[in-house]
């Protein structure tokens, strides 16, 4: 717990925070979607399902 306090601490103060993860961009809902099923079915792992969606906030975001 001590651990996800800091991570969400270092977050806020980075202003980080979104009101809504789909809210991030105008197609993050598609990405989640999309990587999280391949996530779930086992044709995807952990580290591509991050690189995905941290690839599609830098499409909008930089």
């Amino acid at each position: 717990m001590a651990d996800i306090v800091a991570a969400w601490t270092r977050v806020d103060a980075d202003n980080g925070l979104v009101g809504f993860n789909n809210n991030a961009t105008a197609t993050m809902n598609d990405k989640l979607t999309s990587a999280g099923q391949e996530l779930i079915a086992g044709k995807s792992d952990t580290a591509r399902f991050i690189s995905a969606v941290q690839g599609e906030w830098a499409k909008t975001h930089g």
